[in-house]
């Protein structure tokens, strides 16, 4: 069976990040741990699916995402200086939570959630990077298709909708959504 659009996917890789002349390892999966996922249901990378669809359970892959298909171009403007009384709890700076390298959850003027990494802490100031840690970095991918076929009905679900109930904000909606509409 070859990937395609709703099948259940499962690959082994090895993950490297950074330019042509310079590459690190990033992140790796084995065949007893796979990444699995249902494919075309949008929580992959579009371009790192492109590159599987067709591939059949026991095929080697080796391809490169340029930035722009990844996680998009490193920007300046995504760096942040915010005053460090932000990170007190009680009125004593978090340096339990707030160092160096630490990924810390934040929200927007508007409510939005999102994680930013502590770039440096000064006397007054902590520099936040909004960036993806993998910005501006390719990405190149090395691995095996462990195995594809038709999802279970639980598994489809529940790629269509990881957080419960039919995604219209009622609570009980049944074996799908047509109470929703």
């Amino acid at each position: 069976m070859k990937i395609s659009p709703y099948k259940f996917v499962a690959v082994s890789y090895k993950l490297y990040a950074g330019d042509n002349e310079e590459q690190d390892l990033v992140e790796e999966t084995t065949a007893d741990q796979p990444l699995t996922f249902i494919s075309g249901t949008g929580f992959m990378l579009e371009a790192f699916e492109k590159n599987l669809t067709g591939l059949d359970q026991g095929e080697a892959f080796d391809f490169t995402l340029a930035p722009q298909e990844a996680y998009g171009e490193y920007h300046d403007d995504r760096v942040a200086d915010l005053p460090k009384n932000m990170f007190e709890v009680e009125g004593i700076f978090d340096d339990s939570r707030v160092y160096e390298g630490a990924m810390v959850p934040m929200m927007d003027v508007e409510g939005n959630q999102l994680n930013g990494i502590v770039a440096s802490i000064g006397d007054d100031t902590v520099v936040m990077d909004f960036n993806h840690p993998l910005a501006g970095d390719s990405l190149h991918f090395v691995g095996k298709v462990e195995e594809v076929r038709e999802p279970s009905k639980e598994e489809l679900e529940y790629a269509q909708n990881p957080h419960g109930g039919c995604g219209c904000g009622s609570e009980g909606c049944g074996d799908g959504c047509d109470s929703c509409n």
